[in-house]
């Protein structure tokens, strides 16, 4: 499957680069995608759409981006096993998929994090794909007769994504697939009523009040009447005059505002969700609507001091922060230089600008906050000679201080060192741990580990790929890298020849191949030798034959070892003859003719003639010896004649010999 679909946790996928326009209509974009409402989906694509590189969990060359994308999300209701197939309306067409757990983690991090990768399919196929008991890997990578991974485990509470991509030509309203969850129905698909999470009081104007309503998930936008009338507040006299949703790209958001007449008064009060003046009801994108009569108390506390009300969570390598208040700030209060404001502290801020948005403020950075530790935010006197006031005349006093807690930046440093092995190799990897890291994720050649000090086994020689994600949970970095290593293996063998006369020179050449530290020759005969190359060696005279056994021991380290053997016989001479007869019935007693002891026979002949001086054997190989047969046929007992020419290598006389032998059966 060349496209892709992608399930996040938030989950995401990738596709080969697609030359077409961007596309940022909801589902396109990992930002707005579709909820998962039923258990099975059809859904047409409506354009060709560009993609974003994702880090590839496959080991490839091509990039691979999120183009021609429908993106879904879901929140796991359980603990369970996620199963779905993925059926394009014409099976010639190739999606694939990848899922991702974006618990914890931003839609920026799908294009750098490839640890968010819980299950993929690349496999180069077209037709249906998706999770399967059949998958034999949750990372299905360009396999060509398998398009399913295997089933992935999903977990109460996290949130994914599912991307699916096509890499293809878009046929709009009719290219498309049927995505039909098959496990985990109940956990996946949303059939969950909205319910209120939160609800807190805010002055308004002065004399009114702003009623915020934090719901668990978001909720569709016109699905609220702009009346207030979806709402009732217990002992409250005054009237509701609006509400609205605070809306995000895919027109769905989980605040309300209700803004009422009068200030409500101090107190407890209760906040209760109904059907509007039409018997509409506030609902999800799925259509899960809020059950009537859904009630959440809240308090109301007289405040007439202006503070802070909290600091916008700050991650990594910041360039703004957003400062919350308890009330709406008066903005002509707010020096237009961010005067009002001033940081001390380890990072050195300098403020570029600031933006009102009521009760809160964003301050620009002239440069991002690379260095962590405890700065000190002080409100001041700003230039227009005030420090910043609420709509109702309360200033903040000046001097009025919040402490900020910047993270250290990080840096995937890392160091290796490869042990040499017997069988396989290892690559051994560190980090120092510093600037509070205290998160690892390595992934090398598809095998992953989450330690500081990982080593993986089997590592192949030439190019590794090696995918690294460190965080101290506030700051995170990767690197995605080749790391070249050659397999420093070895093999021991050595070449000598068979047989050899007392006194001759024989000469031993090792073929040993690769990283050897030590070398132990044993020739048989009580000598021994430590020399990678022994060149030759001289056996003791005897006056019988004899066979020795020549082994070479060789090590790297102290506890890689191996060992290969030959043998070589010895004559006490060598002087050629050729038997004047043989008896070739099988009892392995003087079964062949043959000349003997010819190991210093050079460009020999050796011939038997019957009789009728027919040649019934000839060879060149003096080891090679006649059976008594002719084309497969017993030869009759009788007298043959032989004749044996050669060269001596010793003296490089050419020498002819012939006499007679007699076959006996």
């Amino acid at each position: 499957m060349r496209s892709c679909i992608l399930i996040l946790f938030f989950i995401t996928t990738l596709c080969n680069v697609v030359t077409a326009q961007t596309c940022n209509q909801k589902g396109q974009l990992p930002n707005i995608p579709f909820k998962i409402c039923s258990n099975i989906i059809s859904q047409t694509l409506q354009n060709s759409c560009t993609g974003t590189i994702i880090p590839d969990t496959c080991k490839t060359l091509s990039p691979r981006t999120d183009a021609n994308a429908t993106w879904y999300s879901f929140t796991s209701s359980a603990d369970d096993s996620l199963g779905f197939v993925i059926e394009p309306f014409d099976l010639g067409d190739d999606f694939n998929w990848v899922l991702f757990d974006m618990t914890g983690r931003t839609v920026a991090e799908i294009y750098s994090n490839k640890k968010a990768t819980i299950a993929s399919d690349w496999s180069n196929m077209s037709g249906i794909t998706g999770t399967s008991n059949a998958g034999t890997d949750l990372l299905n990578c360009h396999t060509e007769d398998n398009p399913f991974s295997a089933i992935p485990q999903i977990s109460k509470g996290h949130q994914y994504l599912l991307l699916i991509c096509y890499n293809g030509i878009v046929i709009p309203n009719k290219t498309g697939f049927k995505l039909t969850i098959t496990k985990g129905i109940k956990s996946v698909v949303d059939t969950a009523a909205p319910y209120i999470q939160k609800v807190y009081e805010n002055s308004f104007n002065c004399s009114a009040s702003k009623v915020t309503v934090i719901m668990n998930k978001k909720i569709a936008c016109n699905s609220l009447s702009v009346d207030a009338s979806n709402f009732s507040i217990t002992g409250f006299t005054g009237n509701l005059i609006n509400a609205n949703v605070l809306c995000g790209p895919a027109n769905t958001g989980d605040t309300i505002n209700i803004y009422t007449d009068t200030k409500l008064s101090t107190g407890n009060h209760q906040l209760i969700i109904h059907s509007d003046n039409l018997n509409s009801k506030i609902a999800d994108e799925c259509g899960n609507t809020v059950i009537d009569g859904e009630t959440f108390s809240f308090s109301v506390v007289a405040t007439s001091e202006l503070k802070i009300d909290s600091i916008e969570k700050i991650g990594c390598k910041v360039d703004s922060i957003i400062i919350y208040f308890n009330k709406d700030i008066n903005r002509t209060s707010l020096a237009s230089d961010g005067s009002d404001f001033n940081f001390t502290g380890p990072s050195n801020i300098a403020i570029r600008k600031v933006v009102w948005y009521g009760a809160y403020i964003k301050i620009d950075f002239a440069k991002k906050v690379t260095i962590g530790g405890n700065d000190t935010l002080v409100i001041q006197k700003g230039t227009d000679g005030n420090t910043l006031i609420d709509d109702c005349g309360t200033p903040i006093p000046e001097g009025y201080s919040a402490i900020l807690n910047f993270p250290d930046t990080i840096a995937t440093n890392f160091a290796y060192k490869v042990g040499y092995g017997c069988l396989y190799d290892t690559i051994h990897f560190s980090n120092d741990g510093n600037n509070g890291l205290d998160e690892w994720y390595w992934m090398f050649n598809g095998k992953v580990s989450g330690s500081q000090y990982p080593s993986f086994t089997n590592i192949d020689s030439g190019e590794n790929h090696l995918y690294v994600y460190f965080s101290n949970r506030r700051c995170s970095d990767s690197l995605s890298t080749l790391i070249s290593l050659v397999h420093k293996n070895f093999d021991v063998s050595f070449t000598m020849q068979d047989g050899a006369c007392a006194g001759d020179t024989v000469p031993i050449i090792n073929t040993s191949l690769g990283a050897i530290d030590n070398y132990v020759w044993e020739f048989g005969d009580g000598t021994y030798s430590s020399s990678p190359y022994p060149g030759f060696h001289i056996y003791p005279t005897d006056k019988y034959q004899k066979t020795y056994i020549v082994s070479l021991t060789a090590s790297r380290g102290n506890t890689c070892y191996k060992s290969f053997k030959n043998s070589i016989t010895v004559l006490p001479n060598c002087y050629i003859a050729v038997p004047s007869a043989f008896t070739p019935n099988g009892d392995g007693l003087n079964d062949y003719l043959y000349p003997l002891n010819a190991y210093k026979a050079d460009h020999l002949i050796f011939r038997v003639f019957n009789r009728f001086g027919q040649i019934v054997f000839e060879t060149r190989d003096w080891t090679v010896k006649w059976d008594g047969t002719y084309k497969s046929l017993q030869q009759p007992s009788g007298t043959y004649v032989w004749t044996l020419d050669y060269t001596d290598m010793d003296t490089g006389k050419k020498v002819s010999k012939k006499g007679t032998t007699v076959l006996l059966r």
